[in-house]
């Protein structure tokens, strides 16, 4: 007589190979989602702080001068992670207030990278308490005419060019992503 059907070893081999297969298929998918997952928080990492570069970097540029500190309250000071930047007031129709300064305060407040802006009464622009650029590190390093790094507060106002460095960390599903970025700006007129 004979049989149809199906033996008990060939339903728990057929059974062991549906689970390494559905195993190694579940393991790839976890795997690609997971890359996916971390290139997609890179991506987004790496514009956020792109964006406050380029901000900081504009901004550098259209400085006339480094100041030493401004007392908004609280005082700020120029050091390695803040920036106190003497700007030139623009009018309504954006040009250049002759005489007139706005400051740019650029700081660490709590661990937020932060830009403060005290507008001129005479200027277009309005002031800002604090904008938050970035969260993380940011080094600034002062250059005079020469190339020369400055590291004496007093001679700030000699500043012809500001390195920046800033450096941003995001923990995304166990996996540290970090992006840093340098780059620079010579002053007006410098």
């Amino acid at each position: 007589m004979k049989r149809t059907g199906y033996t008990i070893i060939e339903i728990i081999t057929v059974l062991a190979i549906l689970i390494i297969v559905s195993t190694v298929l579940l393991t790839s998918f976890i795997s690609s989602n997971k890359s996916f997952l971390n290139q997609t928080a890179q991506s987004a990492l790496q514009t956020s702080v792109s964006t406050a570069m380029e901000r900081i970097v504009r901004d550098i540029r259209g400085a006339r001068q480094v100041l030493v500190s401004y007392d908004v309250p609280p005082t700020y000071t120029t050091a390695t992670q803040s920036a106190v930047l003497q700007v030139p007031a623009l009018d309504s129709n954006g040009q250049v207030v002759n005489g007139v300064y706005d400051t740019f305060i650029f700081a660490l407040i709590g661990s937020n990278f932060s830009r403060i802006i005290v507008a001129s009464p005479q200027s277009s622009r309005t002031t800002t308490t604090s904008t938050v650029l970035a969260d993380g590190a940011v080094t600034f390093s002062y250059y005079d005419q020469s190339g020369t790094v400055i590291t004496t507060a007093a001679n700030y106002p000699q500043t012809a060019r500001v390195t920046i460095a800033l450096e941003r960390s995001q923990t995304v599903r166990g996996h540290v992503n970090t992006v840093r970025l340098e780059g620079y700006g010579a002053l007006r007129n410098r």
